[in-house]
């Protein structure tokens, strides 16, 4: 609920929002996209999950990556998500609601979404099932604002799999690890 909470509170003090999760590692600076690439008139802008279930549909959102615009639209749409913190937790996955809140607020209130290009903004459904995509970006010939990876079994996974992309950018010293060791 802390994702919500956060940027509910962020909206309502009258800042646009870019939220990320912790697996997502920047490559450009995205909010040059926001400010000049994306439509000014758009209120939401989501990675694609890449996930193409019912359970996902239409937007397939993903919630580790996106810009809201601070507005009565994107605010009634974190106060409802502020408010659905039961169906968060019987369904487990934060995702899932807010997409069922995203076409609800689209039909009633007009709010308005954009999913991202996945080219610019790709995340971990390309990296396990487009290595020739991958390829691409590690070998600079496509330029993406981030990177997110998502689809990815655990944490160990993750930090490995960044390694040998080379987009993990942390010195050891900023471990779990080290941080442990350093607390006692």
């Amino acid at each position: 609920l802390s994702q919500v909470t956060s940027v509910f509170l962020a909206l309502f003090a009258g800042h646009d929002v870019l939220f990320q999760d912790a697996d997502v590692i920047w490559l450009r600076d995205p909010l040059g996209y926001f400010a000049e690439e994306a439509d000014p008139a758009v209120d939401t802008f989501w990675m694609d999950d890449g996930a193409r279930t019912s359970r996902y549909a239409p937007y397939f959102a993903n919630s580790g990556f996106y810009y809201l615009r601070a507005n009565d639209r994107t605010k009634n749409l974190m106060y409802r998500m502020l408010q659905s913190f039961d169906s968060i937790i019987t369904f487990r996955s934060h995702q899932h609601v807010l997409d069922q809140q995203l076409i609800e607020h689209t039909a009633r209130f007009g709010l308005s979404v954009a999913v991202l290009p996945k080219d610019a903004f790709p995340q971990g459904q390309v990296f396990h099932h487009n290595k020739a995509q991958m390829q691409q970006y590690v070998d600079g010939e496509l330029k993406p604002y981030v990177f997110h990876m998502c689809w990815t079994a655990n944490e160990e996974n993750k930090l490995k799999y960044l390694k040998n992309l080379g987009l993990w950018f942390l010195k050891p010293t900023c471990s779990e690890d080290a941080f442990r060791e350093e607390a006692r």
